[in-house]
Formats: C-alpha cells, structure tokens, sequence
C-alpha cells in the first residue's frame, strides 16, 4: 500500500510538472508569438509612418518647385511684356513717324500718274502698323499688366473689370472698402491672376449677364470674391472641364497661405472665394466710409 501511493504521488508530482513545463511552453509559445505580432505591427506603422513623411516632404518640395515656377514665370512675363512695350513698341511708333512724313513727300508729287496708288499703299501700311501697335500693347498687358506694378492690387482688379466687362458686354460690379493696400509681389499677382482665371471661366463656361466683384477686408484677412449668375458650376463639371483651371487657382492659393472655396448652384451661378490673412509687412487701409460700390460702365481703352 505504502509503495502504491509512492507511486500515485510520483506520477502526480510528473504529471503535474508534466502539465506545468507544457503550460510553460504554450504561454511562452502565445506571449512570443503576440510580441512578434506587435513587433510586426509596430513595424508596419513605422514603415507607414516613414512613408508618409517623405511624401509629405516631396509634396512640400513639389509645392517649393511650383512656388519657384510661379515667381520665375511671372519675373519672365514681366520682363517679356517690358522688352515688347519699350522697344518693339517704340520701333513701331518711329515707324509710324517715318510713315507719315514719306506720305507729306510723297503728296508733294502729286502730278505723278501714281499719287494715289501711293497714298492708299502708304495709308494701308499705316493702318496695319496701328492694328501692330495695338496687338503689341495687348500682348504685352496680358503678360504683366504695368498696372499692377505700378498703381497696386485694387486698382489692377477694377481695370481688369472694366476691361472684361467692355471686352464681353456683360456687366460687371465692383464692391470694396479697401483704399490703401501694401500687400507683398506674390500675393498681389496670386489674386490678379486668380481673377483673370475666374473672369474667364464666366466667359467661356457660365452664359452670365452679371458679375459681381468683391475686394474687401474682413477679419484680418482680405477677401476676393467673384460672383456670377451663369449656369452654375456642379461637382461633375468641376471634376472635368474646369478642373486644371480650379487645380491652378487652388494651388496658387495654399502657396500664399490662403484659402480657396468654390460653389454654384444649378440655374443660380458660380461663386468663388479666395481669402488672405494679413501678414505683418502688409497692410489694408479701409475707406472710411461705407462700402464703395458702383457699376463698372465707363469705356476705357485697350
């Protein structure tokens, strides 16, 4: 009897260390396999982590690039439209000079059998020398109006009205409260060109017959707004046809630190929205008076 239960207890004290060097085994097996899985996890977020830090600095690099781009592509324009303005357009004008005191010689002969032919070729050249002229002072606006370096961002975006509104016929409104406005190169062109982008898609997209401009201060922030009463722009076409036309403007605005919204209703019109903060070297002086408001139906020259 005492040999059996020696036994008994022998296989228990196996048994049992048996069953605890088993448990031993699988928990260490569970708690190796768990740490490798959170190894394993902790990984890959990591990686994923690391991932998205280089692409959020390539996409800051990108963005650098299209900030350099911009600058480099407005300096060029600029000094493009100074060199077609100063000499091309001064070549053409001395032209025109020398035209019209060979016409004065030429009329000095006038018992000739060719006087006339001669005139009408002299005033055909002079005529197609003016429409050269004209293209040329176009051309040269339209690389870097000399208006917005040298009167400011306001006045810049009342003469772009005006000239879309004679250009097109539809009837533009221009409301402000900013008079005076010190407002740094590359936001100034950043909202001129955004206007000039916005303009055209009313012309070419919306079927408007009233635009409405708003250049105010609100907030420490400026705030450009056109307004138009066209078709309205929906997501879809948003996604297509205009979609460059949006991505440029978009992009132009986060290079400035600004904000972009567009919105349209169906049958209602298209309203886009850019605002600026205010920094520190730029400063807005409100007119001290009300809001001004008026219609834009005075002509001006091209």
């Amino acid at each position: 009897m005492p040999a059996s239960s020696s036994e008994i207890w022998l296989a228990l004290i196996v048994g049992t260390t048996a069953i605890v060097v088993l448990g031993s085994i699988l928990f260490g097996s569970i708690l190796y396999s768990q740490r490798r899985f959170i190894y394993s996890q902790r990984e890959k977020v990591r990686i994923l982590e690391e991932g998205e830090r280089q692409l959020k600095e390539s996409y800051d690099k990108i963005r650098q690039l299209a900030a350099h781009i911009q600058s480099v592509r407005e300096e060029e324009r600029t000094s493009i439209a100074r060199e077609i303005h100063d000499e091309l357009g001064q070549l053409l004008t001395v032209l025109k000079m020398d035209l019209a005191l060979f016409q004065k010689k030429v009329e000095q002969f006038s018992f000739q059998n060719t006087y006339k032919e001669a005139i009408q070729d002299i005033q055909s050249m002079s005529d197609v020398i003016d429409t050269t002229i004209k293209t040329v002072r176009t051309i040269a606006t339209e690389l870097r109006p000399e208006i917005l370096d040298e009167l400011g961002l306001r006045d810049a975006i009342e003469w772009e009205i005006q000239r879309f509104q004679n250009r097109l016929g539809i009837k533009c409104t221009f409301n402000t409260n900013v008079e005076d406005l010190d407002l740094d190169k590359d936001s100034s062109t950043a909202l001129f060109r955004i206007l000039q982008e916005t303009l055209t898609n009313v012309a070419r997209h919306s079927g408007a017959a009233a635009v409405d401009v708003t250049f105010e201060q609100k907030n420490h922030k400026l705030m450009l707004q056109v307004a138009d009463n066209g078709k309205g722009i929906t997501d879809q076409k948003s996604s297509q046809e205009r979609s460059f036309g949006i991505l440029g403007m978009r992009e132009r605005v986060l290079l400035i630190g600004g904000e972009f919204t567009i919105n349209g209703e169906n049958g209602k019109g298209t309203t886009v929205t850019v605002k600026v903060p205010l920094i520190s070297s730029s400063t807005v002086t409100p007119h001290t008076d009300s809001n001004i408001q008026w219609d834009l139906n005075r002509q001006i020259s091209e």
